[in-house]
């Protein structure tokens, strides 16, 4: 869903292997809308 963000701040990513055929990728961070003031 589409908020209107235009820059990422704080963003993290996350790797587990579950077992030996699976991995799992995660990526998290704040959306914000930065304007000019």
């Amino acid at each position: 869903m589409e908020k209107g963000a235009n820059a990422v701040l704080a963003m993290r990513f996350d790797c587990h292997e579950i077992g030996n055929i699976i991995s799992e990728i995660a990526a998290y961070g704040t959306a914000v809308r930065i304007e000019k003031s």
